[in-house]
């Protein structure tokens, strides 16, 4: 049986039919739903409270990514994983740095979350560092194919899932 289901992008949100596809994912599975995005669709004043809505119905996670290339500062993301909370919303960070010292420091920057929360991704160079699809990718035009997929360390470090923030996931 599947256990997690990864959505990701470029950036997922930005999908004009990401509530149904939550729907359509819960309907048909138990596995765990990570909703993986770098979040900045939270920081308007406006945020998408249908997204919202959805993923705390569907008991989906959102997997904030946290780390140089995605540009974050460490007051959005504390705005960002409070406002999910606010919304009971599930959610946890994951930090992908180039080794567990420019990691180390990101960390610092988000001190305030739980270590249960929050994991380490190490970033890698090449496209063969990363697993294949173990069923199959919808892209975001729709396409479905088996293609590249989440990281050995996110499945090998979370076999179920890691910790969810506000006891948002049932």
């Amino acid at each position: 049986p599947i256990r997690i289901v990864g959505i990701r992008g470029g950036e997922p949100t930005r999908h004009p039919h990401l509530t149904d596809i939550l729907s359509a994912l819960r309907s048909n599975t138990d596995a765990a739903i990570y909703l993986e995005t770098h979040g900045r669709w939270l920081l308007s004043d406006t945020p998408n409270t249908e997204l919202l809505t959805a993923l705390a119905a569907h008991h989906s996670i959102v997997k904030l990514s946290f780390d140089r290339m995605h540009g974050l500062a460490a007051d959005e993301l504390r705005d960002l994983t409070r406002r999910l909370s606010q919304s009971g919303v599930a959610w946890c960070v994951a930090i992908t740095e180039q080794d567990e010292a420019e990691f180390s420091n990101t960390r610092n920057a988000c001190s305030w979350i739980d270590d249960n929360l929050l994991f380490y991704q190490p970033k890698v160079d090449s496209a063969a560092a990363l697993l294949r699809a173990e069923c199959s990718v919808i892209s975001v035009s729709g396409r479905l194919s088996c293609g590249l997929s989440v990281r050995s360390e996110f499945r090998s470090t979370h076999p179920e899932h890691p910790g969810t923030a506000s006891g948002a996931l049932a």
